[in-house]
């Protein structure tokens, strides 16, 4: 019987004597591993075992390099230190608060765990996992490029541990080309047409644009005493674009300003027992408009409206009278569809 006492008693000294040591955890700085330094307040009502908690928490860091320790802070490669305050509320509500301050960026984190819809038993490894979590989250900014840097150099597991963790969030890739088949209407005070035209683009940046487009055109034939003149044109203009907004937007605006070369066809027809000259000829237009797009993503409408104006004039005549001209100013507009890619 007394040696049945005496073995009872052992057993109880041993688990009691692991219980403690597993809730020991080492000193800050009393090793070369990189740490973090945990303080910690735990309303017993909640539920969490603090030693519990420490398990967790240190077997996750440990699995990635780093060692979970208390105490005082002393010369050592010591990367953070986090404040788990563990409360109950009025209403039994139990929540979790977490105040890390990251000594490699330089910053305070906090964050908060409502614990109320986890199992009692499952709490300590709900906030031992959130926490692991906070860490590594704030040193992801590490691997931002306009970040400040950090105040010494990670050790090479915190850059690990942050490559392992980091993942890619699937991005499209941005719009930075357009292709649009457009019907154009211009009207001059000697001239009045429609037409077509194919516009290229390329976007720089989401906001600075590059295009080209080759079109052509019809004028409305004039009459004048001696007959009539049609004028139709032929040409590519080329010029720059400034997005309102991005070009990713499926719905945007842009002004843009081009300078256009035209080979124009007069195209006479003499009246009764007249005579007339058909002939061609090169003039060089402007134009700057207000340009506008909807739709979706790819696909999408375009619609420009704006000012153009003859900078190198040609014209017909009959006899001193000016008959149809690319001369002076005047409205266009464009309209049509584009795909954008």
């Amino acid at each position: 019987m007394k040696r049945a006492l005496l073995g009872v008693a052992v057993l109880l000294c041993a688990l009691s004597w692991g219980a403690a040591a597993r809730a020991a955890l080492p000193v800050c700085g009393a090793s070369s591993t990189p740490s973090v330094q945990l303080t910690s307040q735990i309303d017993e009502a909640s539920g969490v075992s603090e030693s519990v908690l420490e398990d967790h928490l240190a077997a996750a860091l440990r699995a990635r390099g780093f060692e979970l320790c208390r105490g005082g802070f002393s010369a050592g490669p010591q990367l953070a230190a986090l404040h788990v305050a563990i409360i109950v509320d009025a209403a039994g509500q139990a929540r979790a608060t977490f105040d890390l301050g990251d000594a490699l960026t330089n910053k305070r984190v906090d964050r908060t765990l409502r614990l109320t819809e986890f199992p009692t038993d499952a709490r300590a490894l709900a906030v031992a996992s959130s926490a692991d979590e906070l860490l590594r989250a704030s040193w992801a900014e590490l691997t931002l490029v306009e970040a400040p840097p950090p105040t010494k150099p990670p050790p090479v597991e915190v850059l690990r541990a942050v490559r392992v963790s980091t993942r890619l969030v699937p991005t499209r890739e941005p719009v930075s080309a357009e292709l649009s088949v457009e019907g154009s209407f211009v009207a001059q005070r000697y001239r009045t047409a429609l037409g077509a035209r194919v516009r290229a683009a390329y976007w720089a940046t989401p906001h600075l644009g590059l295009f080209l487009a080759p079109n052509v055109s019809t004028g409305l034939r004039r009459s004048a005493p001696h007959g009539s003149v049609g004028l139709d044109g032929m040409g590519i203009e080329g010029g720059l674009s400034y997005g309102l907004t991005p070009i990713e937007r499926p719905l945007g605006a842009a002004v843009e300003g081009g300078l256009s070369v035209l080979r124009l066809s007069f195209l006479a027809t003499p009246a009764a027992n007249g005579s007339a000259h058909s002939f061609t000829d090169w003039s060089l237009m402007g134009g700057a408009r207000l340009r506008g797009w909807w739709g979706t993503r790819v696909v999408r409408a375009t619609l420009s409206l704006g000012a153009a104006y003859g900078l190198r004039p040609s014209r017909a005549y009959d006899g001193v009278r000016i008959v149809t001209a690319n001369q002076g100013a005047g409205i266009e507009t464009f309209a049509g569809l584009g795909l954008f890619f």
